[in-house]
């Protein structure tokens, strides 16, 4: 079988494949092919979207396992994996804080972008973001021509001008952390694949789980921390009835006098409570 790749009259390319049969096949509205072949196009496009998720899952791969690499590091690397993917220019990665009394606010944690409304520390209120809508829906939000879908008008198209968004939810130890969300200023023509869907989903999943591990690693830090200043205490606290107990017993040896282990027993006895404290 040979295949082929054919662009149309109106500018469509077609994959079309030899296969010894004789069919008119329509090509594009009013169009047809004439001979032995078959339009493979769709399968051609699967087979494009299935080479293009192997790729997506290696670079996920290679980020999640590159040692030496703390968790900012490879966050940052997925937004910059991402546009390669959905075939957009800017990621980022927002928090979503909600908890102020106001409704609520958006702010850029990482930026995989130039735009110069979402760069890090950047902020604005939920209700003039794409991301207000990303929080409340299940899966992937996504729009692929802003004005198409009536957003014009909008007070997050009005803001930061984004004619194209894909993006979801993150999440940290089951809680919403904030969103994962790619962008172009212009729009695209053609609505986002399941691939592509599947991408941002995989992406989102990974940047939780590197900010579930920075939280725990911050956390056995700060354990740590508190450890050794107990630690500290302790020491300093058993010291002094230690050098008491120490001294009466020495004062014991050279004397011969055995009342001062009447010492060297009420400083064990202190010791001792401290242990058990």
């Amino acid at each position: 079988d040979l295949t082929y790749r054919i662009v149309t009259k109106g500018g469509e390319v077609r994959w079309i494949r030899d296969q010894g049969q004789l069919v008119e096949h329509p090509v594009a509205d009013g169009e047809y092919l004439d001979g032995f072949v078959t339009d493979v196009t769709e399968r051609k496009e699967r087979e494009r979207e299935r080479e293009r998720t192997i790729d997506l899952l290696e670079g996920l791969y290679d980020v999640a396992t590159r040692p030496g690499t703390d968790a900012r590091e490879k966050i940052a690397r997925l937004l910059e994996i991402g546009p390669e993917t959905v075939g957009l220019p800017e990621g980022y990665l927002t928090r979503i804080e909600t908890d102020d009394g106001s409704g609520g606010v958006q702010r850029i944690v990482e930026a995989g972008g130039d735009h110069e409304l979402l760069q890090p520390g950047a902020s604005c209120p939920i209700a003039e973001s794409y991301c207000r809508r990303t929080i409340e829906t299940d899966g992937v939000f996504e729009v692929h021509d802003a004005e198409a879908a009536g957003w014009d008008g909008d007070p997050a198209y009005e803001r930061f001008g984004l004619g194209c968004y894909i993006g979801t939810r993150v999440t940290v130890d089951d809680d919403l952390y904030g969103t994962v969300f790619f962008a172009s200023d212009a729009p695209r023509a053609e609505p986002f694949s399941d691939a592509e869907r599947t991408s941002v989903r995989l992406m989102a999943g990974l940047v939780g789980y590197e900010l579930e591990r920075e939280r725990a690693t911050e956390a056995l830090k700060r354990r740590n921390e508190r450890l050794d200043e107990f630690s500290g205490i302790v020491s300093h606290d058993l010291r002094s009835p230690l050098s008491v107990a120490e001294g009466r017993l020495t004062l014991a040896r050279e004397t011969g006098d055995l009342a001062h282990l009447d010492h060297v027993e009420r400083a064990h006895n202190r010791m001792n409570a401290l242990i058990e404290d």
